[in-house]
């Protein structure tokens, strides 16, 4: 990883103006040991000589003072840019083998030379190499400053050498970081970007799950999802795991899935609000925010907007209505794949929004089009530990307000029990 360790401790590599120009007082430098020498010599054969050797002495600690720290920073820096060229050097010099090693490298080839003469030219010097003399030239002679404006000026110099380097060098690294990831990936495959195609994904997967759930997904008929299921069965894990192979088909070529049909989208997402004291930022003042950048992202062109959970921060008629017309906004020109606890957004979007339910089935996760039917809020409350009361008085509530809600005369409100 030598030319992302190297852009990271060097950034100039990557972009931006090279370090500034070195001083005019640089090139005088040298004089200042000489003349501490000689100050040296002179406390022997004259008098006041110790003053000069004392004030020249100060001088030196001074330019230490103000330079040393950033001198063994740069010196740092050179490291990783010291093995980033010894890499292009040593491919550029490789041998011919079959025709795929010769077109890997030949683009080192014409630079390798230049390669080994700039990293020759960033190393250290013989003397400070030595164990405990490093020291001693750095503070009599001024080394240390004297090599951290002599190599960023021999940077400045090389800037776009360098820079050429660092692309070639970052370029296979980033293929063989990709070729040992997928060789140790369980299941992947290259997927088929058509942009006149809808998503559509078999047997798709997670790649930081431990225990992989492979899921079929597929976007038809135009229409985005609508993704209801049970507390905890995986449905924000679907959208994670949707959005996830649409990046990595479009930024690399491959989804984790057994086959994979990707249209070439930007992924925008919407996972987790949250209030924050800092800012004075209540939840639904988070996902009002959210929503506001999602409406701002769509009109920047063709996307994948996945969202979990929209306006969770207010009551519940006012947000099954804001999340109505905000997703309704986004549908109507991109692909949208929302899960929520809030059913009735099905009905209300089912032109927009294909319905597909999260359930485990003999041991496994399934995706089936439909709502869900089955839900489970009320006996987590048993197992999570309520009192039986708690949970019969929870079910209670829920029979008035589902008999209310179907327009059915529901009687007053609920005696609860004690």
């Amino acid at each position: 990883m030598s030319a992302v360790r190297a852009v990271r401790a060097c950034p100039y590599l990557h972009n931006g103006a090279p370090p500034d120009a070195t001083p005019d007082w640089v090139r005088w430098l040298w004089l200042l040991p000489v003349a501490w020498l000689l100050g040296v010599v002179a406390t022997v054969f004259l008098p006041l000589g110790w003053v000069a050797a004392v004030a020249l002495t100060l001088a030196l600690v001074a330019v230490q003072t103000a330079w040393h720290e950033r001198a063994q920073e740069w010196d740092r820096a050179l490291l990783p840019l010291r093995a980033m060229l010894a890499a292009h050097h040593a491919l550029g010099g490789l041998p011919d083998g079959d025709d795929d090693d010769a077109a890997l490298l030949a683009p080192f080839r014409a630079g390798a030379a230049a390669a080994g003469k700039l990293r020759r030219r960033f190393a250290l010097a013989l003397g400070d190499r030595v164990p405990r003399q490093r020291e001693y030239r750095d503070w009599l002679l001024q080394a240390n400053v004297r090599r951290y404006f002599a190599s960023r000026a021999a940077l400045a110099a090389h800037i776009d050498t360098l820079r050429a380097s660092y692309h070639l060098v970052a370029a296979l690294e980033a293929d063989c970081a990709l070729a040992c990831h997928l060789q140790g990936t369980a299941s992947f495959c290259w997927a088929d970007q058509a942009p006149d195609r809808p998503l559509a994904l078999s047997a798709m997967a997670h790649p930081l799950l431990a225990q992989l759930a492979p899921l079929d997904f597929t976007l038809a008929d135009g229409r985005g999802a609508f993704v209801s299921g049970q507390n905890g069965v995986g449905k924000s894990t679907l959208l994670r795991t949707a959005g996830l192979n649409v990046i990595a088909a479009r930024a690399f070529g491959f989804c984790y899935a057994a086959t994979a049909q990707v249209p070439p989208l930007a992924v925008h997402a919407s996972m987790q609000s949250e209030d924050a004291m800092d800012s004075g930022e209540s939840l639904y003042m988070a996902e009002l925010r959210r929503a506001r950048e999602l409406l701002v992202l769509a009109e920047q062109g063709p996307a994948l907007f996945v969202i979990d959970e929209v306006f969770r921060g207010t009551n519940h008629l006012e947000s099954v209505s804001a999340a109505t017309a905000v997703l309704h906004a986004l549908a109507r020109q991109h692909a949208v794949v929302v899960s929520s606890h809030n059913l009735e957004l099905a009905t209300l979007l089912r032109d927009r929004l294909a319905p597909f339910c999260v359930e485990a089935a003999k041991g496994a996760l399934r995706v089936r089009p439909g709502v869900l039917q089955d839900t489970n809020g009320i006996r987590l409350l048993a197992d999570s530990g309520f009192d039986s009361t708690v949970e019969r008085n929870a079910g209670t509530v829920l029979a008035w307000l589902a008999r209310h809600a179907r327009g059915e005369d529901a009687g007053p409100p609920p005696r609860l029990a004690a």
